[in-house]
């Protein structure tokens, strides 16, 4: 979705109106669901790597370099 598609102030109200918010269809479940979430992505990122891509960046992987080591360390006391 670009920002010249967006009526913000429909949504606002929509969202902050005076009455409930009431579905237009049915929820999704399982397969239903994700082929329609798979869907949402492909029109936000483009393309199957566009959307790999922007996985990847919001999940670093554990120990990786880049983001550090994943490690807790706790000072002990031996008077506790």
């Amino acid at each position: 979705m670009t920002e010249s598609t967006i009526d913000y102030e429909a949504l606002i109200e929509k969202l902050h109106g005076d009455g409930p918010i009431v579905a237009t269809e049915p929820p999704l479940r399982g397969a239903a669901a994700a082929d329609a979430g798979h869907e949402l992505m492909l029109a936000e990122y483009g393309s199957e790597e566009a959307i790999n891509r922007a996985i990847r960046a919001g999940r670093p992987r554990v120990g990786d370099a880049k983001g550090g080591p994943l490690t807790h360390r706790q000072r002990t006391d031996p008077g506790c």
